[in-house]
């Protein structure tokens, strides 16, 4: 029978109280296929996998998806509590969120709705495609075996379009709303800790800055070249009658302090996204955002021309006690959150599943970004054991170890731990006939 590593069995175990007896033990299986079969994550593909095809009790394996009874979100929190104890017990948590898209169609797919299509857009091509919006939060940590932070994710959420919350007679949430929803939960799950939110420029909402303000969470940011920004009121006359000025005059846009050499420049050299080191240029200062109806909030905004690009970049930040410098560092780590996205669908099929149910589309997706942060806390005891090694060859020197190393290697131990056990003698290896077909299905999806 196949069996995961202990090294993964241990943190898997954390969520067995989320479920039945019955019930858990189709989980671990399905988990065991979701690691071991290649291309397309479904149920029957996972099934396959771990020679279970013939199963006439096949329908278990469906109803834990559809039909069985646990919290998505008591499993993000558990997640998130095994992320932060084996990778950021002290300090800051740094967080990233963002949008994908999970392209996909069906009548039968309530939540799908057309959205902006982000591979297949360029410059000012803007390509839309039918799919799910998924919002994911990740962890961004420093790990022992790259020389890159990465970014786990532990809770997505699924976002319905405007068209499908009409048609349910439902109350439509914007990015924004489910942000701050995220927030307030994260919140309580760590009421202690301080935190650092990463977003991109979708997020510059002066909502989700007032409410980070009110949750204590520092909040580092793009912001729009042509934002409005204020100065601070002026000093009020004594005597004076009249309501108090919540702010000063608008300030020259941001757009036209690029163009302006007499500012104070600064330069250096910074790594900037996955392109390596850059040379930039930057100035910072604190102003005021405002709303309508609302008090101001003091921002640090800092503006950045990189050498080779034609168009200046800003971000802002509600901590004005940072560096300018220090809030480019940090949210240079918001392009792990990228990276994630790519490698979860290159090794975990993201996009392959095929459910239907309403509630079966709720949670496959978020199993297998969490499937992604649970491999990478098995890699902690296979990085301690000095297991976790690069996959290279004799032309091709790898150094660094990527989310596909983790992957052979779990799947490594997994058939090691039936076929090369201390209970057979290494002589004498027997295999049935189920077995010889499930390695040779193996053998034939990886071709």
């Amino acid at each position: 029978m196949l069996s995961l590593p202990p090294e993964f069995i241990i943190f898997l175990d954390a969520f067995r109280q989320l479920f039945s007896v019955s019930v858990w033990a189709s989980v671990q299986t399905l988990v065991m296929g979701a690691v071991l079969c290649q291309g397309n994550r479904t149920v029957s593909s996972a099934l396959r996998s771990v020679g279970l095809e013939k199963d006439p009790k096949f329908r278990n394996y469906h109803n834990v998806l559809s039909r069985a009874r646990w919290s998505s979100l008591a499993a993000a929190k558990i997640l998130l509590g095994l992320l932060v104890c084996f990778f950021a017990p002290t300090g800051f948590l740094m967080f990233g969120i963002d949008e994908t898209l999970e392209r996909r169609s069906g009548k039968k797919i309530k939540a799908k709705g057309w959205y902006r299509d982000a591979v297949a857009s360029q410059g000012n091509h803007v390509a839309k495609c039918l799919g799910l919006e998924w919002l994911c939060l990740m962890l961004i940590v420093e790990v022992p075996w790259s020389s890159r932070y990465w970014a786990l994710p532990f809770w997505c959420l699924l976002q319905p379009s405007k068209t499908a919350n009409q048609d349910a007679g439902k109350r439509h949430k914007t990015s924004i709303d489910w942000t701050i929803q995220a927030l307030k939960a994260l919140r309580r799950w760590e009421p202690m800790r301080g935190m650092i939110l990463l977003a991109d420029g979708g997020f510059a909402s002066f909502d989700l800055l007032k409410e980070c303000c009110r949750l204590h969470i520092t909040l580092i940011c793009r912001l729009r070249i042509d934002a409005k920004l204020y100065d601070f009121p002026p000093q009020l006359i004594k005597g004076k009658r009249g309501p108090k000025p919540k702010k000063g005059k608008l300030l020259p846009s941001l757009k036209v302090l690029a163009k302006d050499e007499n500012q104070p420049w600064k330069k250096t050299v910074i790594a900037w996204y996955q392109e390596g080191d850059k040379a930039i240029s930057y100035i910072s200062g604190v102003a005021l955002m405002h709303k309508t109806k609302h008090l101001p909030i003091a921002v640090q905004w800092v503006l950045v021309r990189v050498e080779g690009k034609k168009n200046p970049i800003a971000f802002y930040s509600n901590n004005v006690e940072f560096d300018a410098l220090d809030i480019l560092k940090r949210y240079m780590f918001r392009w792990n959150v990228e990276v994630t996205f790519e490698e979860a669908r290159a090794h975990l099929g993201i996009e392959t599943q095929r459910q239907w149910s309403d509630l079966a589309i709720a949670r496959t997706t978020p199993c297998l970004f969490g499937l992604f942060s649970l491999i990478c806390c098995a890699a902690l005891s296979f990085y301690r054991n000095g297991e976790l090694i690069p996959k290279g060859s004799a032309w091709y020197k790898k150094t660094e170890i990527t989310f596909s190393d983790l992957m052979a290697l779990m799947r490594r131990k997994t058939w090691a731990n039936k076929y090369f056990n201390s209970e057979n003698s290494p002589e004498q290896k027997l295999f049935t006939q189920d077995d010889l077909k499930v390695l040779i299905s193996q053998l034939l999806n990886a071709a």
